[in-house]
């Protein structure tokens, strides 16, 4: 085999040789070229390992330099001094290359293997990975994600000003990569010291027009000029947020084992509520109208019955909804807005905040709510068939306008 001092000039200028060709590097032990008559040229290295001869591909010129072809096979060398073969560790780091999951791949297992098991709003977890991150680097091994990578993707949610949401998918997708450590998919997160966004606490309710507005457009469409077209099920649990405060994601996935028509209650098991603890809903009239209409469609188990996957609406389906009857207002109203709207109201209304917090089910952790284990239904119950009352005058515009302030 001939031997040749190479350089990157030699390689550029080497001509197309008769019939396939190697030559030694003769600077390196153990490298060489093997030069094809195509012109195509590519590096090898020769090497013995107890007591066997072995030939290596190291990669083609110029995608690999000479340099980085040197370099590769000292490393080899350090290999073979360390009793290890090191075409075994190449064929190891293809193995585990071949089967490394992309983003979009790894997601999938994520939601199934961990959000679904441990989290009651995985579904929020999905839609945050559809939406904002695997469109953007859905496609990327996981382990060639880096941190640049991540804060791309959430920089892209700051510049449209959902700040909030930028922060609740860097919490997702850190937790996604801390699932893929706990897995043995990779050694480390790449989604680590990332600075959250400072959030400002939203102190929006509705004011009567706004109230007016969604309620006329979340009518039947087609029998009001008002009317939006929108899923059937969307419209109604908008509806039904506003007459009683709950949570998006209790409302759309109401289950129809939790009404109690007789007693005209919606009992949220804990498993399904934010704070794990049991809701009563009393039901005003207007309440149990909507139900009613919700009927109409509702499937075997659920009130808001849909395609997707958990088998009702998501809550992303009111996100979407709010976003385009509130199209060009300002403030843009939010799904949770409607909460806060419903709790400011009940406290105008003269309802203290205890009440308010009972209907809200927001957990007490003072002294006296470890001890309070009273239901406080009636007093649900007088709030909102009240504020029911107080929106319909609401609706019917017999009510001044005017900006509603947050309760302190």
């Amino acid at each position: 085999m001939p031997s040749q001092k190479l350089t990157e000039a030699v390689l550029k200028n080497m001509p197309k040789p008769a019939k396939r060709t190697d030559i030694r590097d003769a600077q390196t032990t153990g490298l060489y070229l093997r030069v094809h008559p195509s012109g195509r040229k590519s590096w090898r290295m020769r090497y013995q390992f107890h007591d066997k001869p072995r030939v290596l591909s190291l990669g083609e010129w110029p995608a690999m330099k000479l340099s980085a072809a040197r370099k590769a096979v000292l490393d080899h060398h350090e290999t073979l001094a360390e009793g290890s073969d090191p075409a075994g560790d190449v064929q190891k780091a293809k193995a585990v290359r071949d089967r490394m999951p992309t983003v979009e791949e790894f997601a999938e297992e994520y939601i199934e293997r961990h959000a679904k098991v441990n989290k009651k709003s995985w579904a929020t977890d999905k839609r945050i990975l559809d939406r904002e991150v695997t469109p953007y680097i859905g496609k990327i091994g996981l382990d060639a994600v880096h941190r640049r990578d991540i804060v791309g993707v959430l920089d892209r949610i700051r510049d449209r000003g959902a700040d909030t949401m930028a922060n609740r998918t860097y919490a997702v997708v850190r937790k996604m990569f801390g699932f893929a450590v706990e897995r043995g998919v990779l050694d480390l997160s790449p989604a680590q010291h990332i600075k959250l966004t400072a959030e400002r606490s939203r102190d929006v309710v509705l004011t009567d027009d706004a109230i007016r507005h969604l309620w006329a457009v979340t009518a039947p469409y087609g029998e009001s000029d008002k009317a939006l077209p929108m899923h059937h099920a969307t419209r109604l649990a908008l509806r039904l947020m506003l007459l009683t405060g709950q949570r998006s994601g209790e409302v759309c996935g109401l289950a129809l084992a939790e009404l109690d028509h007789d007693k005209s209650v919606w009992m949220i098991p804990g498993r399904r509520t934010k704070n794990g603890l049991d809701q009563t809903v009393p039901l005003s009239d207007m309440a149990l109208d909507v139900i009613a209409e919700a009927m109409d469609t509702a499937s075997d188990e659920h009130l808001f019955a849909a395609s997707s996957e958990a088998g009702h609406l998501t809550s992303y389906a009111p996100v979407q909804a709010m976003e385009r009857i509130f199209d060009g207002w300002e403030p843009r109203y939010t799904p949770h807005d409607l909460r806060r709207t419903v709790g400011t109201r009940l406290g105008e209304l003269g309802f203290n905040r205890l009440i308010v917090d009972k209907v809200l089910n927001h957990k007490d952790r003072s002294i006296g709510g470890v001890y309070d284990r009273h239901s406080y239904d009636l007093e649900k119950r007088a709030a909102l068939d009240t504020w029911a009352s107080a929106l319909q005058a609401v609706i019917d515009g017999e009510r001044e306008n005017k900006v509603v302030p947050m309760a302190r």
